[in-house]
């Protein structure tokens, strides 16, 4: 019975003429970023020394920081003009190859799937099969020799059917049953802490929402300085 690809398949559209990749104009980022380049070394030499002990020293932190902020707003402005238009160009690149990644995505989960069923449905046949073969020589056989048949001859089963390029592979993996049980495994030591990572993000978007009581967890207020 031949095997027919019948899973949906996505529409692919024309490449676009918008993936062109766009060239600033103005000379290459090198040469626009070198002023602010060495001004950010310099920033950065100046705070890897600077102690504050006093005032006039908290100042100069504070000025300090300030000229951070206003260098990364210009870093931001640099790459608006060079890294951004070749982002974009990049994404709408890589838009063109989706369909393409999609389609073959598909196709090959059906091809493994209806291989799978065939093959699985064959080496059922062929159990099967040398179940009945025994079974019948079994019922031939003298009383006597019934035990010595059943205990001496084994069910023989041939290998499933290939085809080039193809075979069957078994490996183990896993579904989560109950995730309390293996977080109860992790609180008593059972299994590593590996096995169970936490949301960060999740939790962080809880806490950022008003969440104060998470059982296991200390949430507290954390300073930091804010410059403007």
């Amino acid at each position: 019975m031949p095997l027919i690809l019948d899973a949906a398949v996505p529409d692919i559209p024309p490449p676009s003429e918008t993936t062109a990749v766009f060239v600033p104009k103005g000379g290459d980022a090198a040469g626009a970023l070198a002023p602010i380049a060495t001004r950010i070394r310099e920033l950065a030499s100046d705070a890897s020394v600077l102690a504050i002990v006093d005032q006039p020293s908290l100042q100069a932190a504070a000025d300090i920081l300030a000229e951070v902020k206003g260098a990364a707003k210009q870093l931001d402005g640099l790459k608006a003009i060079f890294v951004t238009p070749l982002e974009t160009a990049a994404k709408l690149a890589k838009n063109q190859f989706k369909p393409l990644t999609d389609l073959l995505d598909v196709t090959e989960k059906r091809l493994k799937e209806i291989t799978k069923a065939y093959l699985e449905a064959e080496r059922a046949k062929e159990v099967q099969a040398a179940q009945v073969r025994q079974s019948e020589l079994i019922g031939s056989a003298s009383a006597p020799e019934v035990a010595g048949i059943a205990a001496t001859v084994p069910t023989y089963v041939a290998p499933p059917p290939k085809a080039a390029g193809v075979s069957m592979a078994k490996h183990w993996t896993y579904d989560i049953e109950d995730i309390r049980v293996l977080a109860r495994a992790l609180a008593d030591g059972t299994v590593p802490e590996s096995y169970l990572q936490v949301n960060s993000g999740a939790l962080q978007a809880a806490i950022r929402n008003g969440a104060r009581e998470i059982p296991g967890l200390r949430i507290f207020q954390e300073g930091r300085v804010v410059a403007r």
